[in-house]
C-alpha cells in the first residue's frame, strides 16, 4: 500500500501479493519472480476558461494556480483549448485558480479552489467569465427622464472611439465590448435640439461583472435677450422682437417689457440666430439686426 505519493504523482492502487512456502511470490496468481512493481501515475488537472453563457472556451485570460502558501505554481494565458497541468500539482492538495487578467470584454471571475484527485482521475476545473456590462443614460438635468437625439461617444484611454450612438428614450447598453477595470470617457458630440452640451464624464468599468451605470445630464439652452435704450441700462418696453434661425424662420417673437426676455430649451446649442426688431417703441428708431450664437 502506498500511503503517500511523491509530489506530482497520485497514490497507486494497493497490490495484493502472496509469498508461498517455497518462496515464490505471486500477484493475482502470476509468478512475479520475487519482484513486486507498483506504478504511480502523474497527477492530471485540466483547467477550462469558459464564457458564462455556455461551454465555449475564452482565450486571452491570464490565469494562475496558487498553492496553500500563496506561491504561484503555474501561470498561462488561456486559449481556445483547456489547459492541462500534468505531474506538477500534488495529489490531495488544495489550490486556488486565480484570474490575474481578464480577456477584453470580460469581467474578472471569482477565485476557484480545487483539490487534486488522489486516485489518478483527471481533476477538471472550470472558471466562468461574464461579459462586462455598461449602461449609459442620457437624462434631463431636471429629472431622470431620458433625452433622445444626443450623439454620444465612448472613448478609450488612447483616444479611440469604441462606441457611438444616438440616444433614445431608453438607456444604451454596451455588453462585452469595454474592458474590465479600464477607464473611459463619455462625450457628447451633438446635443439634442433645445439642450446644451454636457461636460465629459470619465468612468471605470466594474471588474466583478456588476453593471456599470453612467448618467449624463443635459441642461436646456438658456438665452436672455435684453432690449435697452442706447444711453442707459434700463429695459425698454414696447418693442416687437423676433428671433430668426439660419433659414429665416421665426422661432420666437414677443413684445419687450421692463424685464429681459428668456428663451429656455428652444434654441439649438452652437447654432447662430438673428434678433430682429419688427416695430420700435414710440419715440425710438428700429435697431439693426443682431446675430448671436447659442453657447454650447
Amino acid at each position: 500500500t502506498e500511503e503517500t505519493a511523491p509530489d506530482g504523482y497520485v497514490v497507486a492502487e494497493s497490490i495484493v501479493f502472496t509469498v508461498a512456502k517455497d518462496g515464490k511470490v505471486t500477484v493475482d496468481g502470476k509468478d512475479v519472480g520475487g519482484v513486486i512493481i507498483m506504478k504511480d501515475d502523474v497527477t492530471k488537472v485540466t483547467i477550462s476558461k469558459q464564457d458564462i453563457t455556455g461551454d465555449k472556451e475564452v482565450p486571452g485570460a491570464t490565469l494562475q494556480v496558487i498553492d496553500k502558501d500563496g506561491n504561484v505554481v503555474e501561470e498561462w494565458t488561456s486559449t481556445d483549448q483547456p489547459h492541462e497541468i500534468n505531474e506538477k500539482l500534488i495529489a490531495g492538495e488544495t489550490y486556488t485558480l486565480h484570474e490575474e487578467n481578464a480577456p477584453d470584454g470580460y469581467a474578472y471571475a471569482e477565485d476557484v479552489t480545487f483539490t487534486v484527485d488522489k486516485t489518478g482521475k483527471v481533476t477538471e476545473v472550470v472558471m466562468k467569465d461574464d461579459v462586462t456590462k455598461v449602461t449609459i443614460s442620457k437624462q434631463d438635468i431636471t429629472g431622470d427622464k431620458e433625452v433622445p437625439g444626443a450623439t454620444l461617444q465612448v472613448i478609450d484611454k488612447d483616444g479611440n472611439v469604441v462606441e457611438e450612438w444616438t440616444s433614445t428614450n431608453q438607456p444604451h447598453e454596451i455588453n462585452g465590448k469595454l474592458n474590465a477595470g479600464e477607464t473611459y470617457t463619455l462625450r457628447e458630440t451633438n446635443a439634442p435640439d433645445g439642450y446644451a452640451y454636457a461636460e465629459e464624464i470619465t468612468f471605470t468599468v466594474d471588474e466583478t461583472g456588476k453593471v456599470t451605470e453612467v448618467v449624463m445630464k443635459d441642461d436646456v439652452t438658456k438665452v436672455t435677450i435684453s432690449k435697452k435704450t442706447l444711453t442707459g441700462s434700463e429695459e425698454l418696453a414696447g418693442a416687437e422682437l423676433e428671433v430668426h434661425d439660419k433659414d429665416g424662420k421665426t422661432v420666437d417673437s414677443w413684445t419687450s417689457t421692463d424685464q429681459p426676455h428668456e428663451i429656455n430649451g428652444k434654441l439649438i446649442a452652437g447654432e447662430t440666430y438673428t434678433l430682429v426688431e419688427i416695430t420700435a417703441p414710440d419715440g425710438y428708431q428700429v435697431a439693426e439686426a443682431v446675430t448671436f450664437t447659442v453657447n454650447q
